[in-house]
């Protein structure tokens, strides 16, 4: 499967939980590209754009809610003016 990471190389990769990707697949924030039968889930590489998305409002202390919406609405430019407030 190429492009794609499971759920434990992406928690590795950016040193978090694997519960807390789950965490964001229950609150609409991250889904997995795919999810097989056995329950193994998968996530393309486009993807990990968005989770550095919601790692940074995170660090940010945006509330997620602001960041989902930010994120659903497709409208980059409104994610990118909330973090440059929330920075000031």
């Amino acid at each position: 499967m190429d492009n794609y990471l499971k759920i434990g190389e992406v928690a590795k990769l950016y040193k978090i939980s694997i519960d807390t990707l789950r965490y964001y697949d229950k609150k609409n924030l991250l889904k997995p590209a795919i999810v097989k039968e056995n329950g193994y889930r998968y996530y393309s590489i486009q993807q990990l754009d968005i989770l550095e998305l919601i790692l940074t409002g995170k660090y940010l202390d945006i509330p997620l809610e602001t960041v989902q919406k930010k994120i659903t609405t497709g409208n980059l430019e409104d994610y990118y003016s909330l973090v440059n407030s929330q920075k000031r």
